[in-house]
């Protein structure tokens, strides 16, 4: 998940990320970004049935 904050920048994400795909060589040839904007009308109801968990959980 990109949270961007004070606190996780993009530099804190770029760093994440690369130590998940160093640990991950050898071993995978794809990675899979995927992207979900949740909007202010959509329901808790929605949310959960895109992602299967109440938000913030």
């Amino acid at each position: 998940m990109f949270l961007k904050s004070e606190k996780y920048i993009l530099e804190y994400h770029l760093h994440a990320f690369k130590q998940i795909a160093e640990g991950l060589k050898g071993y995978t040839k794809t990675v899979v970004i995927s992207f979900i904007d949740l909007y202010p009308k959509a329901s808790e109801a929605d949310i959960i049935r895109l992602i299967g968990k109440r938000p913030g959980r």
